[in-house]
């Protein structure tokens, strides 16, 4: 049973928030497009999609994050690091 389920929330409800988030990640995407490189924006836009995740499936699904994928979670970040770094030395 889902926790959409479980709230007493029709199905659709989810699937309606679910695309209209969607939709609004793509347009911020676009966005940063417009100001920074597309892969550099792409990355950015994956990274906080995995961090964004991980803390709703701790703060609402009852997860777990087990060391390795904390380890994940910090290679992003240093990942995203990195390429705002580069990017804006390339700027400088």
């Amino acid at each position: 049973m889902s926790l959409m389920t479980q709230l007493g929330w029709h199905p659709a409800v989810g699937y309606g928030a679910m695309y209209a988030l969607l939709g609004l990640s793509y347009y911020f995407l676009a966005l940063a497009a417009r100001k920074i490189s597309i892969g550099v924006a792409f990355a950015f836009w994956e990274g906080f999609g995995v961090l964004l995740i991980a803390i709703v499936s701790v703060l609402f699904l009852n997860a777990e994050l087990t060391g390795p994928m904390w380890a994940g979670i910090a290679l992003c970040l240093v990942g995203m690091g990195l390429l705002h770094w580069d990017e804006e030395e390339r700027h400088a």
